[in-house]
């Protein structure tokens, strides 16, 4: 159980497996507090990721069957995906 009511970001998929290879995207999920929306992450959260100057490229997926923000940071692509837990 998580111990804040702060977001916690974890990576998963072959980042952390550690067979990634360069060019390839970093899969995070962002776990947000229960009374963060789904549309709470695609509209506010993409707002203020955009306010950084090295974030670009910020797309949101609202179709998927978990939201994803697409994102360069510093040049490296991550995939966000939303989830929000009982803290």
């Amino acid at each position: 159980m998580l111990e804040s009511k702060k977001a916690k970001l974890l990576v998963f998929g072959s980042f952390r497996l550690g067979v990634h290879f360069a060019g390839t995207d970093i899969d995070t999920i962002c776990v947000f507090p229960n009374f963060i929306t789904k549309e709470d992450f695609l509209d506010e959260f993409k707002q203020f990721l955009t306010k950084y100057d090295n974030i670009t490229d910020v797309l949101r997926i609202q179709e998927a069957q978990t939201p994803i923000i697409k994102l360069k940071c510093n040049g490296i692509s991550f995939d966000l995906l939303f989830a929000a837990v009982e803290m």
